[in-house]
């Protein structure tokens, strides 16, 4: 009888805490990775925009430092802040953005926009899309080492 007893307990402990649904059980993949965007694509064409200058290795990279913070760099400007991301429903919110601000060269102010922009994100492997515009467009990341 005590036996069952204790099973029953158990099974009820394990049942409460499997239904804990708190934000520090989601999954941390983002964490610790570093990204460079390899351009904006027009979902429907298919077209690819790459942004100016190209030939910056700093420029529109965007790394994810920890479970809940990243940076980010333009040609002239850093950003960091936090980000909410839930991996079930494939969403991703950057919030609390800080960073410096120097005159912006190429496209740096449009790289900033997007940040108050995007919404939902796709990962796979070594490639992440941030889905903008109604997820009419995206922005095309490939992944790097840190």
């Amino acid at each position: 009888m005590k036996n069952l007893i204790f099973i029953f307990l158990l099974a009820i402990t394990i049942a409460v805490v499997g239904c804990d649904s708190n934000d520090d059980d989601q999954p941390t993949l983002l964490e610790g990775t570093k990204w460079k965007l390899a351009g904006i694509v027009d979902v429907e064409t298919g077209n690819l925009k790459v942004l100016e200058p190209e030939d910056c290795d700093k420029c529109y990279t965007l790394t994810f430092d920890t479970k809940n913070t990243f940076t980010t760099n333009s040609a002239s400007n850093g950003l960091s802040g936090n980000y909410k991301v839930d991996y079930e429903k494939k969403s991703i919110y950057f919030t609390n953005l800080m960073g410096t601000e120097r005159g912006e060269l190429g496209d740096g102010n449009l790289w900033w926009s997007f940040f108050y922009l995007i919404e939902y994100f796709s990962l796979q492997e070594n490639e992440l899309k941030l889905y903008y515009n109604e997820n009419f467009n995206y922005l095309f990341f490939k992944q790097v080492q840190l």
